[in-house]
């Protein structure tokens, strides 16, 4: 069983990012980014308390956690920690997260 689990807002961030940095920056940087992810959910697997409680943004149930350049949101209990938005930092945040349901 894995240990990580992907929400469905999870993966359509990560969709987008894919086919963006397919057109803008070709094979080496999916290739780099997929890899980056993949590396924080398992860590974030194995040490979920490791991201912050951002209150004000998403409640006292949810953490976050930072690689590269994206902010990755997660439940981190019960196991499997579940991956919810993935969103790139230079975006408005606080604004995107209000429009999700």
């Amino acid at each position: 069983m894995s240990r990580y689990r992907v929400a469905l807002s999870g993966e359509r961030d990560l969709t987008a990012i894919i086919d963006y940095l397919a057109k803008e920056a070709g094979r080496p940087a999916v290739d780099a980014a997929l890899t980056m992810f993949i590396e924080a959910f398992e860590r974030l697997a194995e040490a979920p308390n490791i991201g912050v409680v951002r209150d004000a943004l998403t409640g006292p149930t949810h953490r976050w956690w930072y690689g590269g350049r994206y902010a990755i949101i997660f439940e981190p209990s019960p196991p499997p920690i579940t991956v919810l938005p993935v969103l790139h930092t230079s975006r408005d945040l606080e604004s995107l997260l209000s429009a999700q349901p």
